[in-house]
């Protein structure tokens, strides 16, 4: 479904994910999407246009590219890469666009809440 979140966990060696040289779009611009990667590689090819936020986990520890969108193929909105591993962006025409709506996309899974006004200072007593 457009705009719905996807989840790719990989093995212990990554999971090298790639769209075949194609013409089309993943998401919409008014259902962007969410594509979390947490151990592989991502690549975009032909004249594919992503929208919303692409995550690499980067599970794998590496210092070079993770994401290479090439050709005529683009992302609209954001791509966030852990670790040191990198982005390459080439091909024909602009690559990636930001759009700050990707970011708001983003949310905690941990449960916590923030209280505001909630601290409380213990005495140095206190165990």
């Amino acid at each position: 479904a457009s705009g719905a979140p996807v989840v790719v966990q990989g093995g212990p060696s990554g999971c090298p994910v790639s769209t075949p040289t194609v013409v089309g779009s993943i998401n919409s611009a008014t259902a962007p999407g969410v594509l979390v990667i947490e151990n592989g590689t991502f690549t975009l090819n032909g004249s594919v246009k992503f929208y919303g936020l692409i995550y690499m986990g980067n599970k794998q520890a590496s210092n070079g590219s993770v994401v290479n969108i090439g050709g005529s193929s683009s992302v609209q909105g954001a791509i966030i890469v852990d670790g040191l591993g990198g982005v390459t962006l080439g091909g024909a025409g602009t690559n990636l666009v930001w759009d700050q709506r990707a970011i708001s996309l983003l949310h905690g899974s941990t449960g916590a809440t923030l209280q505001r006004g909630s601290m409380r200072v213990l005495p140095p007593s206190t165990p």
